[in-house]
């Protein structure tokens, strides 16, 4: 959580990308739309492909725009907007002794006329630039441009590997395919856009986020409850549910096709309610009868705590960070389970399917474990690992830290866009507990 991260780390900087993140367009195709002759798309296209950098497309489609220097600054002033919550973001890091830079692989030119316009003069640009030569013809730099490379004008990874080693933690904010490269590298990474698929896809850890309002508040939140999901969140269970599954399966005589996809689909609900979502033709007393006559007797044996977790349970109680368990398993399994594995010393309440009206995805799990925790949804957290948990923080208000390492894909969870990403629990106990 950033508001630990400034307690702990002295020497914090924020690097922002500029359009579509701290601008709310991207400047440099609403120059090309108004400016140019046309063919500028092709071009385009063969750098989206990864065929051409962005130094020889930015190059070739100067050569189609028919504007000056001025006439594009002019007109970027009149048609662009900066985030509203930008100069307050940047107010609070003035405050705070945070510096801020700005790396874009768009062009100074614009960056420094938006800026002034906003009364933002005092931050550092990283960017490519367009100049007039002697003869007043427009003409592209590229001063951060990696030969090695040349996948961007302006190489971000470079940057912000030079800078890691000139600070404690750095803070990095993005949207587009030039940030990509450079995701993997800042200890903090916020993301919308391309920026926020590909951190899913590559499991790069991240924070998503809106506009610099979402950002801004992250900075400040102030967490004192965590609620957990139980099955493939807290504990490892995923094979003594799928051995009673298929004994249920083999002893009923049933052929499903896909089991595994079957299994994968009622995990995610009360058992009850699961089965009956994949078997609307067997009666579903007899599957739940049949399910639990297994799994009563493995279960304990079968299930065990998720590596890391142990760690992180503690270092939330040594914080004074009060946890409850939310799950749509059974509370009376779910209570003895956590009993079994030694972690009930952890946890305010363990609420289960049955101990209130409705499930998951129904907010009343989380509003209960609210009401043990004594925290209201903003200083609440979820951690999840299933589509159900996402949507079951968002009809509760709470956001939701995934622990992508279950059922569904991180291409599937993204889609959903939880708050923070996780794909080891290393990396959540370094959210929780930054050291």
């Amino acid at each position: 959580m950033l508001k630990d991260v400034l307690k702990v780390k002295k020497d914090v900087l924020v690097v922002s990308d500029f359009d579509g993140t701290i601008s709310t367009r991207d400047i440099s195709y609403e120059l090309l739309r108004k400016f140019t002759k046309g063919g500028w798309e092709d071009i385009n296209g063969e750098y989206i492909k990864g065929n051409i950098g962005s130094q020889e497309a930015f190059s070739r489609i100067l050569e189609t725009i028919e504007a000056s220097r001025s006439e594009m600054i002019d007109f970027i002033e009149e048609i662009s907007v900066v985030d509203p919550h930008f100069v307050q973001f940047h107010d609070y890091l003035k405050r705070q002794g945070i510096d801020l830079i700005i790396v874009s692989d768009g062009f100074k030119m614009y960056i420094d006329a938006l800026m002034e316009k906003a009364g933002l003069n005092d931050i550092p640009i990283y960017a490519n630039d367009i100049i007039e030569d002697e003869n007043g013809r427009l003409k592209t730099v590229f001063p951060y441009y990696n030969e090695e490379c040349g996948r961007c004008g302006t190489c971000k990874s470079n940057i912000v590997k030079k800078l890691l080693k000139e600070h404690d933690h750095i803070v990095f904010i993005g949207d587009g395919y030039s940030d990509s490269c450079a995701a993997a590298y800042p200890q903090t990474l916020f993301a919308k856009g391309f920026l926020y698929s590909h951190a899913a896809k590559e499991k790069i850890p991240c924070i998503h986020f809106d506009d610099f309002g979402d950002v801004h508040n992250e900075f400040e939140k102030d967490v004192k409850g965590v609620i957990f999901d139980l099955d493939e969140t807290l504990v490892e269970s995923l094979e003594s549910i799928r051995t009673a599954f298929y004994y249920t399966l083999e002893k009923l005589n049933i052929d499903i096709g896909d089991a595994e996809m079957a299994l994968k689909e009622m995990m995610h609900w009360p058992l009850s309610v699961g089965l009956e979502k994949i078997f609307a033709d067997v009666d579903v007393n007899l599957l739940v009868t049949t399910f639990r006559e297994k799994y009563h007797s493995i279960y304990l044996d079968m299930t065990t705590v998720k590596g890391g977790m142990v760690e992180i349970l503690e270092a939330l109680k040594d914080r004074g960070i009060k946890s409850t368990v939310a799950t749509n398993k059974k509370g009376t399994y779910a209570r003895t389970l956590i009993d079994h594995l030694g972690l009930s010393g952890y946890f305010v309440k363990v609420i289960g399917a049955g101990d209130v009206e409705n499930p998951k995805p129904s907010p009343d799990m989380v509003e209960a474990a609210m009401l043990e925790m004594g925290t209201e949804k903003s200083q609440t957290i979820f951690v999840g690992d299933s589509r159900v948990d996402i949507v079951t923080g968002e009809n509760s208000g709470v956001e939701v830290y995934c622990l992508a390492q279950s059922v569904d894909t991180p291409a599937d969870l993204a889609k959903l866009k939880p708050k923070k990403f996780f794909y080891t629990t290393d990396e959540l106990l370094r959210e929780l507990a930054p050291k």
